[in-house]
């Protein structure tokens, strides 16, 4: 199999397959209701597993080698005296285009409210975006 960009593959009919619900094989209306299952999916783990862990991306983001001894001392796990974080987190040479709710056209942002889970995404701490 050949690979593309990102990892997706080249051949359509398997890239095609990739980003469809993964209890019904649906495609999905658009990248929000995406969006709302990965993130359904993702929570889905803290009822799954004895040790879960689910942590904001700007934290991971800013600090990954805080965060990695911060969730080592909440399960009693021993680190080394440095945790090294290798590579880099996030898209590169992106870092300064981040868009906020600000930069959003109202009837976008209205969009966005309807098709999202407001209580799922409050949730993971994105509450800020529903705010009036």
């Amino acid at each position: 199999m050949r690979w593309g960009y990102n990892g997706m593959p080249k051949d359509r009919l398997v890239a095609d397959q990739i980003n469809r619900h993964p209890v019904t094989g649906a495609r999905f209306a658009n990248p929000l209701e995406l969006r709302t299952v990965k993130n359904q999916c993702f929570l889905k783990f803290m009822a799954r597993e004895a040790n879960c862990v689910v942590v904001d991306y700007d934290c991971a983001n800013a600090s990954p080698e805080q965060m990695l001894c911060e969730i080592a001392q909440a399960f009693d796990v021993s680190t080394r005296a440095t945790v090294e974080v290798p590579g880099h987190v996030g898209a590169k040479g992106r870092e300064g285009s981040r868009v906020t709710a600000q930069d959003i056209l109202p009837a976008d942002l209205g969009f966005i409210r309807d098709n999202l889970d407001v209580d799922l995404e409050t949730r993971l701490g994105f509450a800020t975006v529903f705010d009036d």
